[in-house]
């Protein structure tokens, strides 16, 4: 009955989303409606629903100017720049000033589903971000190269299609260790479970060794929030997949104001979406520059710079922004260590350490906008001020098994005495949980605690480690289980 009404369109996806090997996932075109209902009581029908539509997180560029050679220039020869992928709509084939910045273009749109805006939006970022924004120091200094992979429609992409561009075009460029992910859907991350998507994109950071970095998404509805934040419920939540586990997500803040404009130059952009992520993950991770707007969402003279891939510089604002300036950092940071020879970790721990040391003590209010907040330009996230210094330790953990680090080295001129040092100290823990998905809400399925403190003496005789750096933001609420896994 159902093969005259059913096409099969793609016969088992080997797609295999998330963790879940074995999950076999079919897309079926329906002539006639009716057939839903029987086909979701199919005894082998686990789940049934619309493949969700992605689409670019925002394109409204209006044009400022025609574009000038001084605007963009072209690569220094000699130069070795890392390589950013960039899923995208895409940069415009003929395109005089990102075509030397192109290592390669992967087209997965039709000629006549293309709009190439957006994407020209975000390459233009990653190469020369404050070049074309005045020399703002507020924008990273450095540059990179991409990889084209247009795999966003004008009228958007379904789930299937952009999770197959996405594979191919990893595996295709196994070069490319950051990946820029400027889209989004308009639905908000869930409590208790992760997104298929979400959990897609965990697989293949891990199969491959890749990071996403992942816009936060942007909430439509004006009037726009203020801050201190309004309430707007749920509703301006991220948005899937920026409840991946592995991705970096971004979140944006505004680098300009006006009379009229939401929010003042250093905070939360009006329109960048705030965690948590599911179970209270804390999403965003980080935050860049993405622009400002008035109440309306007009955002003239407040808003970002770049390429609208017609041969203009356009003013635009969005999460989507944000998300390119941290591409192009991490990939310089992983770039400058042992020449890319660093593990994908180190990288995102130097990013989210610089943020926290720029941030100073963590507003809890703000983390859930901006996470641990805007990394420093790559030289500093590399460095150190003459009076500071940076450890690094990188190691495998594994299960039930404590690890320490004894005498921990500190400089003399830090102690007032044999037993006492005085000094700030920030620690910085990054790491990747075992994930199943078969598990739902328990999709992490392991966890590390980290302190810096002294051993002293027990009742018990047994030395014991205390704590002598708090966590930051301390724990708010009750002892009640929900207080404590908030």
């Amino acid at each position: 009955m159902w093969k005259s009404n059913i096409t099969l369109n793609f016969a088992y996806l080997s797609i295999a989303y998330g963790i879940l090997e074995r999950l076999k996932i079919y897309r079926i075109d329906v002539q006639n409606p009716d057939l839903i209902e029987a086909l979701g009581q199919f005894v082998g029908t686990q789940s049934l629903g619309p493949f969700p539509l992605y689409s670019p997180v925002r394109s409204n560029a209006v044009t400022i100017r025609s574009l000038v050679p001084d605007d963009f220039p072209k690569p220094r020869a000699g130069t070795d720049y890392p390589v950013v992928g960039v899923i995208d709509s895409g940069t415009s084939e003929g395109d005089a000033y990102l075509a030397p910045w192109r290592e390669a273009r992967d087209v997965h749109i039709a000629k006549s589903e293309q709009d190439t805006t957006h994407g020209s939006f975000v390459s233009g970022l990653i190469v020369h971000a404050r070049t074309l924004n005045h020399g703002d120091k507020g924008f990273p200094l450095c540059s990179a190269k991409i990889v084209d992979v247009v795999a966003l429609g004008k009228h958007g992409t379904t789930e299937d299609k952009l999770l197959s561009a996405l594979e191919q075009a990893v595996e295709a460029h196994p070069e490319v260790k950051v990946w820029n992910l400027s889209l989004g859907t308009e639905r908000c991350v869930a409590d208790r479970s992760f997104s298929d998507l979400g959990v897609a994109l965990d697989r293949l950071q891990d199969e491959n060794g890749v990071t996403f970095v992942v816009a936060a998404g942007n909430y439509r509805q004006p009037p726009f929030r203020g801050w201190p934040p309004d309430d707007l419920g749920e509703d301006d939540r991220v948005c899937a997949p920026a409840d991946s586990v592995r991705a970096i997500i971004v979140g944006s803040v505004a680098h300009r104001d006006h009379s009229s404009s939401r929010v003042k130059t250093g905070q939360p952009s009006p329109f960048s979406r705030r965690g948590p992520g599911p179970l209270y993950l804390p999403k965003p991770e980080l935050s860049h520059v993405g622009g400002n707007c008035n109440a309306a969402g007009t955002s003239s003279q407040i808003g970002v710079l770049s390429l609208d891939g017609k041969g203009n510089v356009a003013e635009d604002i969005g999460t989507s922004f944000a998300a390119p300036l941290v591409s192009t950092l991490i990939a310089n940071v992983g770039h400058r260590i042992q020449g890319g020879g660093g593990s994908r970790l180190l990288s995102r721990a130097l990013l989210v350490h610089s943020a926290a040391l720029r941030s100073g003590k963590i507003d809890p209010t703000l983390l859930r906008y901006q996470g641990f907040g805007i990394p420093a330009d790559l030289d500093v996230v590399l460095g150190c001020d003459p009076w500071q210094c940076t450890l690094i330790f990188e190691l495998e953990i594994r299960p039930t098994v404590a690890y320490e680090k004894a005498s921990f080295p500190m400089p003399r001129c830090l102690y007032l005495d044999e037993d006492t040092v005085k000094a700030n100290i920030l620690m910085t823990l990054v790491h990747e949980p075992d994930l199943d998905a078969s598990f739902g809400s328990e999709y992490c399925r392991s966890n590390i605690e980290v302190s810096l403190g002294t051993y002293d003496p027990g009742i018990d005789g047994n030395r014991h480690q205390k704590k002598q750096v708090p966590e930051d933001p301390k724990l708010a609420g009750s002892a009640y289980e929900q207080d404590l896994v908030s």
